[in-house]
């Protein structure tokens, strides 16, 4: 009698194991529906510091995971004029990736004796733009007076020495004249206003609302490259609609994979972009457009903004079939664009398609000058999980336990069903 039920407490345990879902993944696939929306102001509020500043040095044994920063200005809260700050890394664990010569806004949490870390909200977003419309709300949100340290130029310059002529940082296109308006008011509110935050607000938020003005139009990215070129310089060459912008990610939901590299996955619905500070795309929900990209696109991928090239292409017939022939592969639909439009426009997101940027069509160059040096997205041995806390590790091993015991209270029940038909 007794050996049924350890065959049936053995059957129990093992499905149990079978159906019990892997709560440690270090390939950070994005979470069903893309993943959550976090404004600037939010990362503001959350963050104990907020600074712009550039990576002049990286540490790290497989990829650079501490990044030496020296501070432009501290938007909220205050500090020495270069810091490290521990917590990056490659976007295949869920964290930021930073590299020598990166112009952003950081989210940063710790001080001088513990040490400083990147500050996340969800997946690799401890960074953002430093261009002047994300600069202008996290001043907004911060409610301190930023506190200038040293123009950007300088330090992008020197850091430009020490690369070399390639892969240059480049700065922010509109930023100097709009910033040097934007302290020029800041300051003058502080001496009018000294004793009087009321009024040091009312300046402030006229100047908040000057810098929105001067960087609506965006600068457009300039490219030598033809559409040949820019297919054969992308892992990922897709059509899609932007359904979701914040910070320096963009979420495409893809119409189409034109080229589609180093991934064995099916396609995925949706494309969750990084964009640096290459170029000003100021891309908004609805766009439509053909995007460039590197990595693999089960995870997020890089805009292809670097060495002259353009993360975007109208949609046309001509861009297609320059495409398609550049790129060896048969398109592969996805989903549909006027099924993407109609769910855009059901939840009030938008309700036509806009307008296209206006495009220069590019002088093809030889294909020579193409050298990119995409990051890796599998590194040997992965960093702690940033999102693997405590809490969520007890919280599986009390529903393991109660699983098993449920497991266990049928084994017996059953044993005991077996044992009175005998």
């Amino acid at each position: 009698m007794l050996s049924h039920f350890w065959r049936f407490a053995a059957v129990v345990l093992i499905l149990f194991a079978l159906g019990v879902p892997r709560s440690i993944a270090f390939a950070c696939t994005p979470p069903p529906g893309g993943l959550p929306f976090f404004s600037v102001t939010d990362h503001v509020n959350a963050a104990p510091i907020v600074l712009e500043g550039v990576v002049i040095a990286t540490a790290g044994q497989y990829f650079p995971e501490i990044a030496t920063i020296q501070i432009v200005q501290y938007i909220k809260g205050n500090g020495p004029s270069t810091i490290k700050v521990a917590g990056y890394g490659p976007s295949s664990v869920c964290l930021s990736s930073v590299v020598l010569g990166d112009h952003f806004v950081f989210y940063v949490s710790g001080d001088d004796v513990n040490g400083y870390q990147a500050f996340y909200l969800s997946q690799f977003d401890s960074i953002a733009p430093a261009d002047s419309q994300t600069l202008a709300e996290a001043a907004a949100a911060s409610g301190q007076q930023p506190i200038f340290l040293s123009p950007a130029e300088p330090i992008l310059t020197q850091v430009a020495a020490v690369r070399g002529s390639d892969g240059t940082p480049a700065p922010t296109l509109d930023r100097s004249p709009i910033l040097t308006e934007v302290y020029a008011t800041s300051n003058a509110a502080v001496a009018a206003y000294a004793t009087d935050p009321a009024g040091q607000s009312v300046i402030l938020t006229q100047a908040a609302a000057t810098l929105f003005t001067l960087s609506a139009t965006p600068v457009p990215c300039a490219s030598t490259h033809s559409i040949a070129e820019h297919t054969q310089a992308a892992d990922v060459v897709a059509e899609g609609v932007v359904t979701q912008t914040d910070g320096g990610i963009v979420a495409v939901q893809v119409v189409q994979y034109f080229k589609k590299s180093n991934s064995s996955f099916s396609p995925n619905l949706q494309l969750n972009i990084i964009q640096s500070a290459n170029c000003s795309l100021a891309l908004s929900v609805g766009d439509h457009y053909i995007f460039y990209a590197l990595g693999d696109p089960v995870l997020p991928v890089y805009a292809l903004n670097q060495d002259n090239y353009v993360p975007i292409a109208p949609v046309d017939e001509t861009t297609i079939a320059e495409i398609t022939a550049a790129s060896g592969q048969e398109p592969e639909a996805v989903q549909s664009l006027e099924g993407i439009i109609l769910s855009l426009s059901a939840t009030g997101t938008v309700t036509a398609l806009p307008p296209q940027l206006a495009t220069v069509t590019p002088t093809p160059t030889p294909f020579s000058s193409f050298n990119l040096t995409p990051t890796p997205f599998i590194t040997p041995v992965p960093p702690p999980n940033p999102f693997l806390t405590v809490e969520s590790l007890t919280l599986a091993g009390i529903c393991g336990i109660v699983a098993l015991l449920v497991g266990l209270g049928l084994g017996v029940a059953a044993t005991l069903i077996l044992r009175q038909r005998d």
